[in-house]
């Protein structure tokens, strides 16, 4: 196995940004190097996002000339992080893992799409590039997520951790990973931040929901709440995934439109308690410890309500000596070197498909 200096790349759905972090490591063991930081997307890039978000998922996969503009303005934002991270080391990087931006993710249609060029990416910064992680695990049957599994059961090893663990990372999907000395498993538990995201920025000028205080301030709706935990996708046994904009249907029913501000959000907040909640059940045992990453781990409503409802102990990555913002960057890095060292990054437990399935490509810079 070749133990690798990675640089890894990861843009969540809040669309905002680059998490940049990097790794010594084979895909095996690891060492984090260097330091971290989010790298905000140019003006431009979130200029072309807010263009694209005007439009309906099913018109905006058809949006071919955007989408190649957002690409291209995409890979160079990302190739300016580089350079910024490369400025700021003394040691060579051997690997850019790049995840890409996700814009739309259908299991059902066997759709993940990520858009960002990788070929692009290794010709501007004249090192290799892994990216498509997930085309042949959704073209072997997969669900094409989550990744973060194998990196979590690493993580848990790494860090001695006691068993059964659980990873909770809650982006615009809340998705999660338990891990136990000889199994682990992962799936979607249903929306993460995403829903709040977007509702609001509709309604005020804000860009999400500051610690939690406006879910605080309001009184959700439990009636809407059971509502949408009717729909079919709770039903489903793991490995499960969807897409931040399958419960958006919340936003057009009669008894949410009327809602306070609020109201609504703590509404939303409480679904995706509920619904994490909810994905505790479809565990093989209850977990003694849950780490909460992503952005949500900064909202107090879900931290405060999480510990409350959970029997086991419930921590943010910070209180675990983890790097809660760049877990997934991290993650990246680290699936990096295992596609480049022929190492799985899919299993049966975490996306669905029949075996360990090798994922990624690898670009070589073309000058």
């Amino acid at each position: 196995m070749k133990t690798l200096f990675i640089i890894g790349l990861m843009s969540g759905t809040s669309m905002d940004g680059i998490d940049v972090s990097s790794m010594k490591t084979d895909g095996i063991m690891s060492k984090n190097i260097g330091e971290s930081f989010i790298y905000p997307y140019s003006k431009h890039t979130q200029m072309l996002i807010d263009k694209l978000n005007t439009y309906s998922v099913s018109k905006m996969i058809n949006k071919k000339n955007l989408l190649n503009k957002l690409s291209i303005s995409i890979t160079h934002d990302h190739a300016n992080a580089i350079f910024l991270f490369i400025s700021r080391v003394s040691y060579k990087i051997d690997l850019i893992g790049f995840h890409g931006q996700t814009i739309y993710h259908n299991p059902q249609e066997k759709t993940s799409l990520q858009i960002g060029y990788p070929q692009l990416l290794s010709n501007l910064t004249n090192i290799k590039v892994v990216s498509n992680f997930r085309d042949n695990d959704i073209i072997m049957g997969g669900q094409g997520a989550p990744l973060a599994p194998i990196y979590h059961k690493h993580v848990a090893e790494k860090n001695k951790l006691t068993y059964p663990t659980c990873f909770l990372n809650i982006g615009g999907v809340s998705n999660i990973s338990y891990c136990d000395k000889n199994f682990f498993l992962g799936f979607d538990t249903g929306p993460g931040n995403g829903l709040v995201d977007i509702f609001i920025k509709k309604r005020t000028d804000q860009p999400f929901d500051f610690s939690g205080s406006l879910a605080k301030s309001g009184i959700a709706n439990k009636k809407l709440i059971q509502f949408i935990l009717e729909d079919d996708f709770y039903n489903l046994s793991p490995p499960k995934s969807l897409d931040k904009l399958h419960f958006q249907k919340i936003f057009l029913l009669k008894e949410f439109v009327k809602l306070s501000l609020s109201d609504a959000i703590a509404t939303l907040s409480q679904l995706t308690i509920e619904s994490i909640l909810l994905s505790l059940n479809l565990l093989p045992k209850e977990p003694k410890l849950m780490i909460i990453s992503g952005g949500g781990r900064k909202n107090l409503y879900f931290i405060e309500n999480l510990k409350k409802c959970c029997s086991f102990k419930v921590v943010t990555a910070e209180e675990m000596n983890i790097e809660g913002d760049f877990m997934e960057s991290d993650l990246i890095a680290f699936i990096s070197a295992r596609c480049f060292n022929q190492l799985p990054i899919t299993f049966p437990t975490t996306t669905g498909v029949s075996s360990p399935l090798l994922g990624g490509k690898v670009y070589t810079p073309i000058i």
